[in-house]
């Protein structure tokens, strides 16, 4: 039954052999029915492993039964279109789509994702980035990805902040461990007045903003607003449209079912005029990359010296993060380019979204996008069945 009411005797599923050929996707429930996001995603997930012979199972990594190594989780039924709640095997090879809402939610997951990945009969596709900071620390090893990598330095006290703003006379603060533009925000002063203005976005990712008369009560503030969390700050950098829309590269960059990294495809964000950011959940639209670089007035020489630079971000980065931190699955990794033509490395997610290329109209991208996890998942269940 679709709530899970269903024996399970006799059912290929449960059979032990079943555990290299199942995928299992940990997630974090919600309230819904069935309780967790990205259901479309995990459908077609199904849907290509059905094709390869894989079955997927989406679980929290809470209702794993260590003692029998079994797993209550939804499996979805393509025929009738329903998810079901099911008793299997915990699966080999395992692929993290855990999203933390806030730093107690991950703490709450924590020792139960830790546990599943110190085990030794299970692998991860791809072991999660800790956050923003610790880029900024693996950048460091290669003295060319760090000459497109902002300064970034950890916020502790107020005073991290007044230096910052000394020397660039702007700042952006980002929370270490977030995503979709969430608590982010930038200070800037104002040349007619001298006040200070904050824009951004809250932890709800509503938009906010502020004016303070000195800086004495512009870092008050921020230092209030970042409260407890890990932040680090960044110079703000102007990367904006001739038309003033903020604007982002996103990269996807993924393994393949010969376990080497392929980009995957690229495409464009803008924000609104007034936005901070250029994300999709903060209201950002996507378009096509080839004619978005056509509008931006750059000559000739300077596209084919963006492109190039994107090119060596994208080789160069997933295997360095990738011998210093441990095995990766994909990497959406955002790029900036400045009115100068510079190009700037701004984010690497691990946990990468899709939807922008299905909202830029490329959907051969988007359908290879959802593929290949799948088809490098089949890859390494393949690795273990023939050990």
């Amino acid at each position: 039954t679709p709530n899970g009411r269903a024996k399970n005797e006799g059912d290929p599923l449960n059979d032990r052999k079943t555990h290299n050929r199942l995928l299992g996707i940990i997630t974090c429930f919600t309230r819904n029915h069935p309780p967790f996001a990205e259901r479309s995603y995990y459908e077609q997930l199904t849907q290509i492993g059905k094709n390869l012979g894989v079955s997927v199972v989406v679980f929290t990594p809470k209702h794993i039964n260590w003692g029998a190594r079994q797993v209550r989780g939804y499996v979805y039924d393509s025929t009738l279109k329903q998810w079901f709640l099911r008793q299997t095997p915990l699966p080999a090879v395992i692929y993290d789509r855990c999203f933390y809402l806030s730093p107690s939610h991950y703490k709450s997951y924590f020792p139960f994702v830790q546990k599943l990945r110190q085990d030794p009969q299970t692998e991860l596709l791809g072991v999660p980035l800790k956050g923003k900071w610790q880029l900024a620390e693996l950048i460091k090893h290669s003295p060319k990805l760090a000459s497109f990598f902002p300064h970034t330095v950890r916020y502790v006290k107020p005073q991290d902040a007044l230096v910052f703003l000394q020397k660039y006379n702007t700042l952006v603060a980002k929370p270490s461990g977030g995503s979709h533009g969430r608590g982010i925000v930038a200070i800037f002063q104002k040349a007619e007045n001298g006040r200070y203005v904050i824009i951004g976005r809250s932890r709800q990712n509503a938009p906010l903003s502020r004016q303070f008369a000195n800086l004495q009560q512009t870092l008050t503030w921020l230092h209030r607003f970042i409260g407890g969390t890990r932040y680090i700050l960044q110079p703000y950098l102007p990367l904006r449209t001739p038309n003033h829309l903020p604007f982002d590269i996103r990269v996807l960059m993924q393994k393949d079912e010969r376990q080497t990294w392929q980009m995957t495809g690229m495409a464009v964000r803008t924000g609104s005029p007034s936005s901070l950011t250029s994300n999709l959940h903060g209201g950002g639209k996507a378009e096509k990359i080839v004619p978005f670089l056509k509008q931006l007035s750059f000559d000739k020489q300077a596209i084919r010296q963006i492109e190039q630079d994107i090119r060596t971000i994208c080789e160069q980065l997933p295997p360095l993060i990738e011998k210093k931190h441990g095995r990766l699955c994909e990497l959406g990794i955002d790029i900036g380019i400045d009115s100068n033509a510079r190009v700037w490395l701004l984010e690497v997610n691990s946990k990468p979204g899709r939807q922008v290329f299905r909202k830029a109209g490329e959907r051969e991208v988007y359908l290879t996008a959802i593929r290949r996890p799948m088809l490098y998942a089949y890859a390494l269940l393949k690795d273990r069945q023939s050990r």
